[in-house]
């Protein structure tokens, strides 16, 4: 069960971060 939870949070984490990456590319 840790290992589900670790990857909903790694994958929610790249999710934001990969969010954040195209908002900044957009931006530019």
């Amino acid at each position: 069960m840790f290992v589900f939870g670790s990857a909903v949070l790694y994958g929610g984490l790249a999710y934001s971060l990969y969010r954040a990456y195209r908002a900044l590319r957009r931006k530019r």
